[in-house]
């Protein structure tokens, strides 16, 4: 087994799902405190003038993430996924919920099935949302279709997502959609 140390400098022997692994990794968390200004993931989804349609999406969240978590980001499906023929969508916030749900996947099906990128993200966020989840931090979602039209949803008001025509050369910073 793992050997330990907590925040008051105890060794103890622990495994991930029991108590003394549990509380040490909190203490962990609660030290980790995110810098001032900007932080966390983020989701970039572009389309070049011949059709070209590309997903990216970073991780910022170390602070967050217990030890051994891989997190969403790095999941085709569940973070990011992108199918040229359709659209490609991204997911940020709780990543562990976008990858039970295989969220960033979800959201393109439902693009290729017809709804609006709205309405794909807002099902997403709906199945999600259905998922037991003690934490029950906020998940989001934004996705563009291979013709252009965008979209995001988020769990709570206030989150936004940014929009650059490079032909205009201007910045748009859109509301996402409450689910």
């Amino acid at each position: 087994m793992p050997s330990v140390e907590s925040v008051e400098g105890e060794r103890t022997l622990a495994a991930p799902g029991d108590d003394v692994y549990r509380r040490t990794a909190l203490e962990l968390v609660k030290r980790f405190r995110p810098h001032d200004g900007p932080w966390g993931t983020i989701n970039v989804i572009a389309l070049d003038e011949s059709g070209e349609l590309v997903v990216g999406v970073s991780t910022s969240g170390y602070p967050w993430k217990y030890p051994g978590r891989v997190g969403d980001s790095a999941l085709p499906g569940a973070g990011n996924y992108c199918d040229a023929r359709v659209g490609g969508a991204a997911c940020t916030g709780r990543g562990e919920m976008s990858m039970r749900v295989t969220g960033a996947r979800q959201v393109v099906d439902a693009l290729a099935r017809g709804l609006t990128p709205e309405e794909a993200c807002r099902e997403m966020l709906a199945d999600a949302a259905m998922l037991p989840d003690e934490f029950r931090a906020e998940l989001r979602t934004l996705c563009l279709t291979s013709d252009g039209r965008h979209g995001g949803a988020a769990g709570q008001a206030g989150s936004t997502y940014n929009v650059i025509d490079v032909r205009r050369g201007e910045l748009e910073v859109r509301a996402r959609v409450v689910l």
